[in-house]
């Protein structure tokens, strides 16, 4: 697909290695998810199933967040990246609900396939458990390894609350799927990540749990975070984040490498001084 050639292109354009320049911040602990940047269409859907809007679609996808919240040049830190295009396979949603996770329509209500050709339930149960349950599990096991704390990463467009100019932090929902909010983390972690953000990046807004966010249910999240200081089980403390795009993102919707790359570095600093003050609190 054209697209994949257009990911390999910038791809090429922007992985340019930083150096540390003596910076010793080091913080295996962490452990970085990006459910939605995949463009990835798996063999098992057949391309000419896809509608003819797909392209168009696919806008909706979180471009880019493999690059904007990638710190291992910088942190030597643990990062998974979900490869499969979210209109297709969810991998934020609870793979045994299929209309969520693996969908026959966008978020707008527009058909991911043409008419007749959309998978069958038997094939969208395969889906989930080859790849989103596969994935899930991946987290698990690299929680198991050694992380200790759960950066979940997005970006978004102006809506929900979140301004042109603003990060919003979260680290609890309320969903139609939880019986009583559920949080992520203690305050502490977020409200310090967010004071360091602030500090590296006083001209964007940088808010705690005030967009719209909370009322989507986030399997990332729900499955692997734990309302703690430290790993309990196969379980740690988490932050979703927020970033709108405008931040990083040229007007043509290419990304802007220069903002990308100082955009990470003050997430990389500020997520390091965050977990290191928290954990010295605790």
């Amino acid at each position: 697909m054209a697209i994949d050639r257009s990911q390999k292109l910038l791809a090429c354009k922007f992985v340019k290695p930083m150096t540390k320049n003596g910076n010793n911040m080091k913080l295996n602990e962490l452990l970085v998810v990006i459910p939605h940047s995949g463009i990835v269409v798996p063999a098992d859907i057949p391309l000419e199933s896809l509608s003819e809007k797909f392209p168009e679609m696919v806008r909706n996808v979180d471009w880019y967040t493999n690059w904007l919240y990638d710190f291992r040049d910088l942190l030597d830190n643990r990062h998974m990246v979900f490869p499969y295009c979210s209109l297709i396979l969810e991998a934020n949603r609870h793979p045994d609900i299929l209309d969520d996770s693996v969908p026959l329509k966008d978020v707008r209500g527009e058909c991911v396939y043409k008419a007749q050709m959309e998978p069958d339930d038997a094939l969208r149960k395969t889906l989930s458990q080859k790849y989103l349950t596969a994935f899930h599990n991946s987290i698990s096991d690299a929680i198991e390894s050694g992380a200790e704390f759960l950066l979940d990463g997005h970006s978004t467009v102006t809506a929900r609350g979140v301004a042109d100019n603003q990060i919003d932090l979260m680290n609890f929902q309320d969903s139609y799927l939880d019986e009583k909010p559920k949080y992520y983390s203690p305050n502490v972690y977020i409200e310090a990540y967010a004071a360091e953000l602030r500090k590296r990046l006083p001209e964007i807004k940088v808010t705690v749990n005030s967009s719209e966010y909370y009322t989507v249910y986030g399997h990332v999240c729900s499955e692997h975070s734990v309302n703690a200081m430290g790993r309990v089980g196969r379980q740690v403390p988490a932050i979703i984040q927020e970033t709108n795009e405008y931040l990083y993102k040229n007007p043509d919707r290419t990304p802007n490498v220069d903002a990308i790359n100082r955009l990470r570095r003050a997430f990389a600093e500020s997520i390091h001084a965050a977990y290191c003050m928290a954990r010295g609190a605790k």
